[in-house]
């Protein structure tokens, strides 16, 4: 299994659990921007940035480096929005 194959594996598991958990629309994960998907999608890459490397991340998810980095600093820095906080611990609590 190459690094890339560990990182589709944990980004098809960690999508399921965040489109069940906000019940929206995987196709709809990396396309919308509504509040609540873009939220989802802010929450996964967070999640797969614990982990994995942000390029490594980029060339898996069809996203630019520079955006995984991107929502890695805002969420990491950010403390305003305290509902998405929760959220976000809710779901990394669920892909233990």
């Amino acid at each position: 299994m190459t690094k890339y194959d560990a990182i589709r594996y944990d980004l098809e598991n960690i999508s399921n659990i965040i489109t069940s958990y906000f019940d929206i629309n995987k196709d709809n994960l990396f396309k919308s921007n509504k509040e609540e998907i873009v939220e989802a999608r802010y929450c996964l890459i967070y999640i797969l940035c614990s982990k994995y490397k942000d390029v490594d991340i980029a060339k898996v998810t069809g996203l630019s480096k520079s955006v995984v980095n991107k929502i890695r600093n805002i969420v990491g820095r950010n403390n305003k929005n305290r509902s998405f906080y929760i959220e976000l611990n809710n779901i990394k609590a669920l892909c233990i």
